[in-house]
């Protein structure tokens, strides 16, 4: 433990800054400031295998049987099955969302305002640059609930009355704040329409 525990927070730097050093976009092009979806993708892939290898040897070390775990089904083999599932799925959702903020941050960089444009494509990039924004934020909040919904599924936590809660108060603050929901939607469509700039 106190071998993994210091070995793997050096690897996953140096596999960070490795990553970094090897895709690193050329000096002076557009793509400089963003960043780059195969690092990305790269970056985080490696920090999972890395996290689930240390976890395996941790297992062959303390010689855990993880087959024999499955089949058996105590206290203690529940909670452990629920923390590795956990574990899994906040490293899915990490990886997908650094992807996907990679993704946006991309075409934020290409939407930025430049001198000699048309009128339509300085429109257009002042649309992105509105609404990806506030897409990218959408996003963080869906993956972020669901992945907290999985991971307490995992834990053993009866999700459905959540679930069912969160309805009734979404309902709840819906009819409250009518006005502001109706505000936010029709801006979004007068934004995609270009009723407006930003």
């Amino acid at each position: 433990l106190l071998l993994i525990g210091s070995a793997l927070p050096l690897l996953l730097s140096v596999s960070r800054v490795s990553v970094a050093h090897l895709l690193r976009p050329v000096e002076g092009t557009a793509e400089d400031s963003a960043p780059i979806l195969a690092a990305v993708a790269l970056e985080r892939g490696l920090r999972a295998a890395l996290i689930i290898l240390a976890a395996l040897f941790l297992a062959y070390v303390w010689d855990i049987d993880l087959i024999q775990l499955t089949a058996r089904d105590t206290v203690a083999t529940r909670l452990i099955r629920g923390g590795l599932s956990a574990i899994v799925i906040i490293l899915v959702a990490d990886f997908l969302w650094r992807l996907m903020r990679a993704l946006i941050d991309r075409k934020l960089t290409s939407a930025a305002p430049a001198d000699n444009l048309e009128v339509e494509e300085a429109r257009r990039r002042a649309r992105l640059r509105t609404l990806l924004p506030i897409l990218r934020n959408v996003l963080m909040v869906v993956v972020m609930a669901v992945a907290a919904m999985m991971v307490l599924s995992s834990l053993g936590v009866e999700i459905g009355p959540l679930i069912a809660g969160a309805g009734v108060v979404g309902v709840a603050v819906g009819f409250g704040a009518q006005t502001i929901v109706k505000d936010i939607i029709s801006g979004v469509f007068y934004l995609l329409d270009d009723a407006f700039r930003i």
